[in-house]
């Protein structure tokens, strides 16, 4: 049974921290020097299809998935009231 909403989490990793798998993932890439961004230059240049989509489904593990959670501790954002008096005076500034 999952926790009830708004219970704290107990246990397990820590958020962030990177499974064992990605973790020994990046370190391989490490150890043998392979810039992911320069493979993924030449597969583009050189036009490697099958190239360009290992290199895609290897990026989750290299990088964090980005959360579209909101977070209820961020500041309420405030509209502007953008006449054109106020964005002038943005530009000038």
């Amino acid at each position: 049974m999952a926790r009830p909403k708004g219970q704290p989490k107990l246990g397990g990793r820590k958020k962030g921290t990177p499974n064992k798998k990605s973790l020994r993932f990046r370190d391989l890439l490490e150890e043998n020097k392979v810039d992911f961004e320069v493979e993924l230059a030449k597969a583009i240049v050189t036009g490697n299809v099958d190239m360009i989509k290992a290199l895609k489904d290897l990026l989750p593990y290299l990088q964090p998935k980005i959360s579209t959670e909101v977070s209820s501790q961020a500041p309420p954002i405030e509209p502007v009231d953008n006449d054109d008096d106020n964005l002038l005076a943005l530009v000038k500034a």
